[in-house]
């Protein structure tokens, strides 16, 4: 019976201790946070010269972003709203986003900058297993 007890109360205890690794690994410090906001716009600024995109047309597309990031933080900020609905609103607002850069650059060039986005994307997960683990 003892051995019993032992065992259900160290498996609490794992569980526990467990927990709390798994929720310290996930914080980033505000350092790492603006480590990756930088290679996000140095890898945005990258695919905007591989597309030949114009001043102007990076411009246009830079505005058209932030306004759907703008939108969608305030959505995912409103508590009255379901989970669901907020996940229907920030489509709906990524919709309208695509469509306004396909607008601005084409659809061709469109194809082509969410191609290099892409393989920008996959390149990042993969070099940077261990800042995932930690």
């Amino acid at each position: 019976m003892k051995k019993l007890l032992v065992l259900v109360s160290s498996l609490f205890l794992f569980a526990a201790v467990n927990a709390q690794t798994t929720e310290t690994k996930t914080t980033v410090t505000k350092e790492e946070k603006q480590k990756m906001k930088q290679k996000q716009e140095e890898d945005l600024a990258a695919a905007f010269k591989e597309l030949g995109l114009t001043d102007d047309q990076v411009k246009q597309v830079k505005a058209a972003m932030q306004e759907a990031n703008e939108k969608s933080k305030s959505v995912r900020s409103d508590e009255a709203i379901s989970n669901e609905d907020k996940r229907a609103k920030i489509m709906a607002i990524t919709e309208e986003k695509n469509e306004k850069i396909k607008a601005i650059i084409g659809e061709e060039k469109y194809r082509q900058f969410n191609a290099i986005r892409k393989k920008q994307k996959d390149a990042a997960s993969v070099s940077t297993p261990q800042q995932a683990g930690n």
